[in-house]
C-alpha cells in the first residue's frame, strides 16, 4: 500500500464524480485507515461492516462521507475534499494502527479513546525479539523502557522488560511480516510501527505485540537525524496498553508523528488512568531522608520529607500507589518531635540487625522492622550513646547509610562536606575519622560531595547501588568498585518519583 501517491497535486482537484488513479489512491489511504471500505479488502477494524462501501476508483459518495469523517475526527475543515489542509495532514508518516473512530453523543471524536481490552493482571511483560541494525539492542532496550515507565508513572500497572513468557513481544521487521497484508509496512515514510492492544480471553499471539518499520531510520538522538524511536515507541507502548488514538493533536496518541515527544498530555494521561487507574505523581525533591526496608518491608524504599513519606517498590521500579501518606500515623509510636523534618535515617547491622534509627536534631529514636513499631526508651541523645561520634557529628546529620558488600558492617554519617564510619560490631566509631567526601567516595560530581540530603541501598535487581540525594537529583554509587557510577547526576522525577 503506497498511499504517499494521495499526496499529489492531482489530488487536490478531486471531487465527487471523479475517477481514476488518484481516486483510487485517495481509497486506499482512507480503507487502510479504518474510514472506507472497498470490495475485496481484508477487515481492518471491527466495524469494518458498518462503513461506507466505495466504487473502487471512483469519487462517491462514499468516498465522500469517509474523507468528511476523517476530517471530522482529526478536526480539519470538514469539506468532503482532498483539500491542502486534509492532504498536509496525510502527508505525515504516522502510526498503522486503523484511526476505528468512536463518536459520541454530539457525533464527535472525544479526544482520547481506549481500546476493549487491558491487561488483567497489570503487571506486563515485554521483549525485543528483533532489532535493528540502526540502534545498539541496548539503545532500543532503553527507548521501550523510558516509554513503558512513562505511562506506568501515572497509572496503576507494571510494565517491564523480560524473556520469560513476554506478553508483549517487540520486533523490528520489513514489508509483509507474518502479521496479514493489511499490516505489511509500506518502506520507508507513511507508516513507521504499528501495535496490538491487550487480548481477550483466548485472543491471537499478536495481541499487545509491537512491531517498528525496518525500513526507518531508527535513531535516539535530539534533534533527530532519522525516526525518533523514542516518540514512536512512546505512542505504540500506548496502543500495547490499551489506548487507541485520540483527536488532540497535542497528545502522544495522535496518530501522526511529531518528532522529539517526551512528555505526556493531559489527554494521554486521562486516558492511560481511565483503563488502569490512577498512580499520582509526587515529584518531590529536597529530600529530609531515606531508607530501604528490612524484614517484611524488604524491596521498599522510603522516601521522608516534612510530615509524609513515599514508599518506592524495588521490584516494580516504580512508587507504590496510594501514597503521600503520614509518618505520625503510619510510623508507629514516634514521638512527635519525629513525625516531621526529619535529620537522617540508618538501617543497624550484626548485633542491631532489624532496627531502624531515626535522628532528628540532637537526639536519635530506634524502630524495630519486625513489631513495626518504636521501640521503648526513646529518644535518646546521640552524643553519648553513639560512642566516639565527633562532636559536630552529635546533631544535625544531613544524611546516613549503612555499609554493603566488602563495607557491611559500617554505618557512615555525612554532614557538610565531611563524612564518619561507624563500626557495628564494635559500637563505635572507627578511628581517623572525620574525612573529607570528596577525597574518600571516587567520581562523586559536584553537588554531591557536601550537604547530601538523604542517601538509600537499592535492592533486588540493585542490590550493591548506593543513592545520594540533592536537590532535584540524585547519583548513583557502586559499593563493589567502591566509586560513581557513569553517567549521573540525574533527575529524581521520572527515575523515582
Amino acid at each position: 500500500m503506497q498511499n504517499r501517491l494521495v499526496l499529489t497535486g492531482d489530488a487536490l482537484t478531486l471531487s465527487p464524480g471523479d475517477s481514476g488513479a488518484v481516486v483510487s489512491d485517495l481509497q486506499t489511504y482512507l480503507s487502510r485507515f479504518g474510514w472506507l471500505r472497498v470490495p475485496d479488502q481484508e477487515r481492518v477494524v471491527a466495524a469494518h461492516d458498518e462503513l461506507p462501501e466505495a466504487q473502487f476508483g471512483s469519487f462517491d459518495e462514499a468516498t465522500e462521507a469517509a474523507l468528511a469523517d476523517f476530517q471530522r475526527f482529526y478536526r480539519l475543515s470538514v469539506t468532503g475534499r482532498p483539500d491542502a489542509e486534509t492532504l498536509a495532514l496525510m502527508q505525515r508518516p504516522r502510526c498503522g494502527v486503523p484511526d476505528k473512530p468512536p463518536v459520541v453523543a454530539d457525533g464527535t471524536a472525544p479526544r482520547f479513546a481506549t481500546l476493549p481490552n487491558k491487561w488483567t493482571n497489570s503487571r506486563a511483560v515485554y521483549n525485543l525479539s528483533a532489532g535493528t541494525a540502526d540502534l545498539s539492542t541496548a539503545d532500543v532496550n532503553a527507548a521501550l523502557a523510558w516509554a513503558y515507565r512513562t505511562w506506568c508513572l501515572v497509572a496503576q500497572l507494571v510494565v517491564r522488560a523480560g524473556t520469560s513468557s513476554p506478553d508483549i513481544d517487540v520486533r523490528f521487521a520489513s514489508g509483509n511480516h507474518g502479521d496479514g497484508a493489511a499490516n505489511a509496512f509500506d518502506g520507508v515514510g507513511t507508516v513507521l510501527a504499528h501495535a496490538f492492544g491487550p487480548p481477550p480471553s483466548g485472543g491471537s499471539s499478536l495481541w499487545g505485540d509491537l512491531h517498528f518499520d525496518d525500513a526507518e531510520a531508527w535513531t535516539r538522538n535530539l534533534p533527530p537525524t532519522g525516526t525518533d524511536l523514542d516518540t514512536v515507541a512512546l505512542h505504540e507502548g500506548g496502543h500495547t496498553l490499551g489506548l487507541d488514538h485520540s483527536a488532540d493533536n497535542t497528545a502522544v496518541m495522535f496518530a501522526f508523528y511529531a518528532a522529539g515527544r517526551r512528555t505526556l498530555t493531559t489527554d494521554d494521561i486521562s486516558g492511560i488512568r481511565s483503563v488502569y487507574g490512577t498512580r499520582a505523581r509526587n515529584t518531590w525533591t529536597n529530600l529530609d531522608t531515606s531508607v530501604e526496608g528490612e524484614g517484611s518491608f524488604l524491596g521498599k524504599a522510603y522516601f521522608f520529607r516534612g510530615d509524609q513519606y513515599l514508599r518506592y517498590d524495588y521490584g516494580d521500579d516504580l512508587p507504590d500507589p496510594g501514597y503521600p501518606k503520614s509518618i505520625g500515623v503510619e510510623w508507629h509510636g514516634l514521638p512527635g518531635a519525629f513525625t516531621g523534618n526529619l535529620d537522617a535515617t540508618v538501617n543497624g547491622q550484626n548485633g542491631f540487625a532489624g532496627k531502624l534509627y531515626f535522628f532528628k536534631s540532637d537526639q536519635y529514636v530506634r524502630y524495630d522492622w519486625a513489631n513495626d513499631k518504636t521501640d521503648p526508651g526513646y529518644p535518646k541523645s546521640i552524643a553519648g550513646n553513639w560512642p566516639g561520634l565527633p562532636d559536630t557529628f552529635t546533631s544535625r546529620i544531613d544524611a546516613a547509610v549503612t555499609g554493603k558488600g566488602r563495607f557491611s558492617g559500617k554505618a557512615y554519617f555525612f554532614k557538610g562536606d565531611q563524612y564518619v564510619r561507624y563500626d557495628w560490631a564494635n559500637d563505635k566509631t572507627d578511628p581517623g575519622y572525620p574525612k573529607s567526601i570528596a577525597g574518600n567516595w571516587p567520581g562523586l560530581p559536584p553537588g554531591f560531595t557536601s550537604n547530601l540530603q538523604a542517601a538509600v541501598n537499592g535492592q533486588k535487581a540493585f542490590d550493591g547501588k548506593l543513592y545520594f540525594f540533592a536537590g532535584a537529583n540524585y547519583t548513583r554509587y557502586d559499593w563493589t568498585t567502591d566509586r560513581n557510577d557513569p553517567g549521573y547526576p540525574l533527575p529524581i522525577a521520572y527515575f523515582w518519583l
